[in-house]
């Protein structure tokens, strides 16, 4: 189709979320990706498991564009990784984020809203239930989130990248820093977004953490793919005695 065309819209990926195709990046003399390929179906709960600089980062911000000299194909959605489109259905949560001491949490979620070219009347009903079905309710969301513990502030980050109704959540390390309580929270929270068949795609060093919700993998180490599979597929394979 032409608009395809002019969108940079490939119509062989309709099923596929992300996918990389021989994707390096370099860092002065170290190469931080080296030639990387893998795919996420649209739907799954994908881990992206690594060691610290194994290229997790480098990878994610490579998609999202924070580089101009990535070589190789990326694709968001069927979409080139550049293209305006990408962006229209996409949820970020960095590791870390700086948030203004002059909101609270209500304003800060309710003016990025409005930035993101949402109408006010319906940014407020949003940010309300949000906050609601997150349970981001009294009187300690009164303050600035930079003021809120590490699981609550995961929360709102959360809430951030939901509320343009994205079906592409990517997250970067978000249980960095979070005690085992709102760990648990914060991943019963990104169950109930992918039960309403949404796709994840969460980075992390820790594989057992994430056992209990994904669906699929990807390990990394030293800039290479070691392997990229679903867990169903990954069962078939085993051995047991």
């Amino acid at each position: 189709m032409k608009n395809n065309k002019l969108n940079n819209y490939d119509e062989k990926l309709e099923d596929i979320a992300i996918k990389f195709e021989n994707v390096s990046k370099t860092f002065k003399n170290k190469k931080a990706l080296d030639n990387i390929s893998f795919e996420v179906k649209k739907g799954q709960f994908h881990g992206f498991i690594g060691s610290n600089g194994s290229g997790k980062t480098t990878s994610i911000r490579s998609m999202l564009g924070f580089y101009s000299d990535v070589k190789g194909k990326m694709f968001i959605n069927g979409y080139k990784f550049n293209s305006i489109k990408t962006k229209e259905k996409i949820g970020y949560i960095p590791e870390i984020a700086i948030f203004p001491k002059n909101l609270n949490t209500y304003e800060y979620l309710y003016y990025f809203a409005c930035m993101s070219n949402i109408k006010p009347k319906i940014a407020k009903e949003k940010v309300k239930q949000l906050m609601q079905e997150y349970n981001l309710i009294g009187k300690e969301f009164d303050k600035s989130p930079e003021n809120l513990s590490s699981g609550q502030k995961k929360k709102v980050l959360l809430i951030q990248a939901l509320i343009l109704e994205p079906d592409l959540l990517i997250l970067d390390e978000p249980a960095a820093n979070l005690d085992p309580i709102s760990r648990n929270e914060f991943y019963e929270a990104l169950d109930m977004f992918h039960k309403k068949g949404k796709t994840i795609f969460i980075s992390s060093h820790i594989l057992s953490e994430l056992e209990k919700y994904v669906d699929s993998y990807t390990l990394i180490e030293n800039g290479k793919i070691i392997e990229s599979t679903s867990l169903k597929d990954k069962n078939k394979t085993l051995e047991f005695n």
